[in-house]
């Protein structure tokens, strides 16, 4: 039912208002005034592995002494997740990890951690088609969202929180190797106006992107 005449400023400014508070958890960290624009890791369970079926772990982004830092934030599965994942193998356990992580960093921030002014450069909306094996390859496809807006720094800064997501939840560092990122089913080459390179498979040195 459409609002009263009456009550139609009132709900146009709601509109606005949520429309202000979806875009904050996307904030484009990289134009805040006086904030260095290199990308710093936290060290905080930097090269955490998951050993247990307890947690996943992705990367968020915050503002640290006039840093811009990727922040580690450790999950808590849910009761059924972990129950699944004691009855897979460890190369099935491995693709549920990274598809339930990938979820949670695409999702953003929970409502707790933007009153911690964390945030997240991936933009809303974006979301994860699949993740597949093909022979030793691993797949990564996510929807065409995660290449849209920003400038060269968020495009970094989001593809950085991507990468260290998939790190923290492989069961090896050498499974990095052969990790590929489609968008919608194609090989992704380049992101946004500005261009960014990406190799395929990834490149998990983050100081060579």
């Amino acid at each position: 039912m459409l609002p009263s005449l009456s009550n139609l400023p009132k709900f146009i400014f709601s509109l606005l208002a949520l429309f202000a508070l979806n875009a904050c958890v996307s904030a484009d960290y990289s134009k805040l005034n006086n904030y260095k624009t290199s990308l710093k890791v936290s060290s905080s369970n930097l090269n955490t592995q998951l050993k247990d079926n307890n947690s996943i772990y992705i990367y968020l982004v915050k503002v640290k002494e006039n840093e811009i830092i990727l922040a580690t934030i450790k999950r808590p599965l849910e009761e059924l997740d972990k129950q699944k994942l004691i009855k897979f193998n460890p190369a099935d356990r491995e693709l549920l990890k990274l598809k339930l992580a990938l979820k949670a960093l695409l999702k953003g921030p929970t409502d707790k951690e933007l009153k911690s002014k964390l945030g997240s450069e991936i933009p809303i909306g974006t979301r994860l088609v699949s993740v597949q094996r093909e022979n030793e390859k691993l797949i990564i496809n996510l929807s065409e969202q995660f290449t849209y807006g920003g400038g060269a720094s968020s495009i970094i800064t989001r593809y950085k929180q991507l990468m260290k997501t998939l790190q923290a939840n492989l069961n090896s560092p050498k499974n990095a190797k052969n990790i590929y990122l489609n968008i919608e089913g194609k090989p992704l080459e380049r992101i946004g106006g500005e261009g960014l390179i990406i190799s395929n498979p990834m490149n998990f040195d983050l100081d060579k992107v």
